[in-house]
């Protein structure tokens, strides 16, 4: 079933998202091998945060974002990307031509799809044993301290280590490949951070106000950290691939 995405509404055109959500560890998007002749497709594409590091290895990337706050937000982050590659469409029915892609990637958006109707759609335009690789940049809350830190933002881990995503028969079965790393922030931008959570985003005025208000008791009361602090953020990123199998 696919879920309401809430980043069909944004207050700042994605400005908050572009300044304080991470990228993706480079070691887990060279498993995908991409050479200049390979054909991308980033679904999901948001501000361009993976998007960006995929147009590192091949200029052949074509992207799909429906939320049309997030799409400017895109073109902000890369304006010289080609119109004629972006479709403002779902993931689940792109329109793009059948066994174009080498590989389909989906960065921080795969709870958001449908996941049936966007494993059909994947193995409808990836080519003969082309791959799907699935992306979740989650905060490491294996520590007490982060899990304590989620709670708060109401942004718990969104995929677990031992579930993988549901694909159809098209594909083999998903491995995993993890990386565990740190993104250093200061205290502000932890705030805005939980600013881009769908937690917040479909919250009341009250609501945003008393999270806030516990994430700066928790920081700087309970963990002790200042203004002019600088927060080492343990992050978990999942990488999950699949072959399609024909």
């Amino acid at each position: 079933m696919q879920r309401r995405n809430p980043y069909q509404r944004l207050d700042d055109g994605g400005q908050t998202y572009i300044d304080v959500r991470p990228s993706y560890p480079d070691k887990l998007i060279d498993l995908l091998q991409i050479s200049q002749e390979t054909t991308v497709l980033d679904i999901g594409a948001g501000t361009g945060k993976l998007t960006a590091q995929l147009l590192q290895r091949t200029a052949q990337v074509w992207a799909v974002e429906p939320a049309p706050d997030i799409a400017d937000g895109f073109f902000r982050v890369l304006p010289e990307f080609p119109r004629a590659h972006f479709r403002s469409t779902r993931g689940e029915d792109t329109g793009l031509e059948k066994r174009t892609f080498d590989v389909v990637t989906y960065g921080q958006c795969w709870h958001w799809l449908d996941a049936p109707a966007a494993s059909r759609e994947a193995a409808r335009v990836l080519r003969a044993h082309g791959r799907i690789a699935i992306f979740f940049n989650q905060l490491d809350v294996s520590q007490p301290w982060v899990l304590q830190l989620t709670r708060i933002m109401r942004s718990g881990d969104v995929q677990k280590a031992t579930k993988p995503p549901q694909l159809t028969r098209d594909f083999t079965k998903p491995e995993l490949k993890l990386d565990y790393w740190i993104d250093s922030m200061s205290v502000e931008d932890i705030f805005r951070l939980g600013e881009t959570r769908a937690s917040w985003i479909n919250s009341t005025p009250e609501n945003r106000r008393r999270m806030r208000e516990n994430l700066r008791w928790y920081l700087c009361e309970e963990l002790g950290y200042d203004a002019q602090s600088t927060v080492r953020l343990p992050y978990q990123t999942q990488l999950w691939i699949a072959e399609k199998k024909y």
